[in-house]
């Protein structure tokens, strides 16, 4: 688990971009701002009314997920006092002002890293049920840290994916420990709380209905004789009646009251008709686009699902059932005809990848008994197709940002029809932008940093100087404490670890 926080902590020194939290607090318009009324009007007490959240658009309430920011107003409370001991504005009523340097913001964004980085303990302590150590390890890091989901948690973390990750990662654990424990007979006070876990799991993302009706069967039955047995129904109907409750106190009361009007513009989206040819076209540009192709952005979900179909082990058929309702995600995928806005198919990896990381770790033993150590190379060089995709995303160039667009399939919005083979343009014949690209994120602040400290802010290359012109003492105290973050979380299970 020592290496999977490195790892996590390399990702973030890469990925995230200090400079993007000083100046704009990572807070953009549009979904994130949905996301944060929902936790502000929560933690200062508004909530269901979002009249003092003046910010996220004309709706009289965001059109996002209220999950996120469920989940994320514990940490945000706590960093609000800071704000109320300050005697802040955002106290009294949010704008897109005031909120962009608050704590309060400021305690969303910890808050998608600490989901983040709990998923992926919590799904290498799932894999390693199973799989020793080494491969453990590697799949999570291959899986999680290698596809798409940092730059949601490291640039855009006023988001759902992250909490998406957490909320599945935390299922496959739950599925993982019950198998493995085959004799304990889960009790009503777990059925609650699997409850409110998928409660919160169609709160995060709608189309998360399917996959959240189908884990409390998974996870609760452990044989088809179950289904005779009354205790068993009456756990599912615990699980199924506080998910209710959940959903009706956050979304479905409040919407009568407060009404949010353009849903049916989505509604209208996903049931247009089109013929055959349009969803074989459609799927082969979300495997091979080269704009989000899944197989430069996010090849292990393909590798992973090839295990599953060629590969027998354990909880194999239970995966498969839980993979399921992921048609409704990839049936929403094609039906977008886009990717959904920013980076790569949001609307299929957050889910998948905690799925399909057992049958990668299984892949990854096997193939490597059979040709030894030359394996992890191999996979490491696939790395590199996602790694580069992720942190060239929103780089120096234009080429590499996103833009108004018409994209493939004759919709306008932000894109990049040809994001992959600038990629790889600039890798191969302008490698001097591709490290400053690279050393954007960490390298460039703690350039900064050192010539602060040393007073020798007027030997800044301007680069650096146009992105830091002034010190923030109030920014390196929430990017130390983000870089700090994985390995606190390891000392903390460890230390759990040790006392049980």
């Amino acid at each position: 688990m020592k290496k999977l926080a490195i790892v996590i902590f390399i990702c973030s020194f890469f990925m995230l971009r200090p400079h993007e939290l000083q100046q704009t607090g990572m807070f953009y318009p549009t979904d994130d701002y949905g996301y944060f009324a929902h936790a502000s009007a929560i933690v200062y007490g508004q909530f269901p009314s979002y009249k003092k959240e003046v910010y996220f658009g004309s709706e009289p309430r965001p059109l996002t997920g209220i999950g996120p920011g469920l989940m994320a107003s514990p940490l945000v409370f706590v960093f609000s006092l800071l704000d109320r001991l300050a005697g802040a504005d955002i106290v009294t009523q949010r704008t897109a002002e005031n909120v962009v340097h608050s704590w309060s913001l400021f305690g969303f964004i910890l808050a998608s890293h600490l989901y983040f980085c709990l998923g992926c303990f919590l799904l290498y302590k799932s894999v390693r049920f199973y799989v020793p150590d080494r491969y453990a390890v590697l799949s999570v890091i291959l899986m999680a840290v290698c596809q798409g989901l940092p730059v949601y948690v490291f640039r855009r973390p006023v988001s759902s994916p992250g909490f998406e990750f957490f909320l599945q990662s935390l299922c496959v654990y739950f599925l993982f420990n019950r198998v493995r424990d085959d004799s304990s007979r889960p009790g009503y006070l777990f059925a609650s709380g699997l409850g409110v876990v998928i409660g919160l799991m169609v709160l995060t993302r709608y189309n998360n209905l399917a996959m959240a009706a189908v884990w409390p069967f998974v996870i609760l039955c452990a044989r088809v004789s179950d289904f005779k047995k009354t205790g068993f129904w009456a756990r599912l109907s615990a699980v199924f009646a506080v998910a209710a409750l959940v959903v009706a106190v956050f979304m479905i009361l409040p919407n009568l009251f407060i009404p949010a009007s353009r849903l049916s513009r989505v509604g209208n989206t996903l049931l247009q008709g089109f013929g055959p040819m349009f969803y074989l076209r459609r799927m082969g540009h979300i495997l091979a686009g080269i704009d989000w192709g899944l197989i430069y952005t996010a090849p292990f979900l393909i590798v992973g699902l090839i295990g599953i179909m060629t590969m027998r082990f354990p909880l194999r058929r239970r995966l498969f059932i839980c993979l399921l309702p992921m048609l409704l995600n990839l049936y929403v995928a094609i039906m977008w005809r886009t990717q959904g806005g920013y980076y790569g198919y949001r609307f299929l990896f957050p889910s998948m990848i905690p799925l399909l990381a057992y049958p990668l770790a299984l892949g990854l033993q096997r193939l490597e008994k059979i040709f030894k150590r030359h394996t992890v190379k191999v996979w490491l060089s696939l790395a590199l197709l996602p790694v580069l995709s992720m942190v060239c995303f929103l780089g120096n160039q234009s080429s590499l940002a996103l833009s108004g667009v018409e994209q493939y399939f004759g919709v306008p919005g932000p894109g990049n029809n040809t994001f992959q083979m600038e990629i790889w343009e600039m890798f191969l014949f302008a490698p001097g932008q591709l490290v400053v690209v690279l050393l954007k994120g960490g390298f460039f602040y703690l350039w900064h940093m050192i010539c602060v400290m040393f007073e020798g802010v007027g030997i800044l290359p301007n680069i650096i100087f146009i992105r830091y012109p002034v010190f923030g003492g109030v920014t390196l105290i929430k990017i130390c404490s983000l870089y700090a973050l994985p390995f606190l979380l390891y000392g903390m299970l460890r230390r759990k670890r040790k006392t049980d």
